[in-house]
């Protein structure tokens, strides 16, 4: 299964099955640390409301161990559910500033994290996007995404984050 494209580089896939269009890896940066911040939008951060666009969702995730920032998941590059359409002025606009996630019950902000992603077939993303340039775009197009994260400092379990 072909991964989005910010994903490419930072994660390692669990139990690949050929032709499979369900994913589960595990987040880990290139220089091999797979302890991470989860990064997100909290409540503070700005959203907008356009007409064609909906509202601005990121999350990411920051190397503990070389301090990288990587994107998890940007909802103007990878488009979730029917969103099939990208807008280039609402990618162009500024992202806020994320924030770490802390363990709900000790506050560590270290973690590991698991994503699993559904992708559409691409015949599906094919028949709706015939003769536009976006056809190559088609594994950033997933109808599930889904992250859940294991506490470095207490071991706590949060499956279902940001689903």
């Amino acid at each position: 299964m072909p991964l989005q494209i910010s994903l490419v580089r930072i994660v390692i896939p669990r139990d690949v099955v050929s032709g499979e269009k369900r994913l589960a890896a595990d987040v880990r940066c290139p220089c091999g640390e797979s302890t991470m911040e989860l990064m997100y939008m909290d409540k503070t951060s700005e959203t907008r409301s356009k007409g064609d666009g909906g509202d601005l969702f990121i999350i990411g995730a920051c190397c503990t161990g070389c301090l990288k920032s990587h994107v998890l998941l940007d909802i103007d590059f990878d488009h979730f559910h029917e969103s099939l359409r990208h807008s280039r002025s609402q990618a162009e606009e500024p992202r806020p500033e994320l924030v770490a996630w802390k363990c709900e019950s000790c506050s560590d902000k270290r973690h590991k994290i698991l994503v699993h992603i559904t992708v559409y077939e691409r015949r599906c993303v094919s028949d709706r996007l015939a003769g536009r340039s976006e056809l190559n775009l088609w594994p950033d197009r997933f109808s599930f995404f889904q992250l859940d994260t294991t506490c470095v400092g207490c071991g706590l379990v949060s499956p279902d984050l940001f689903s």
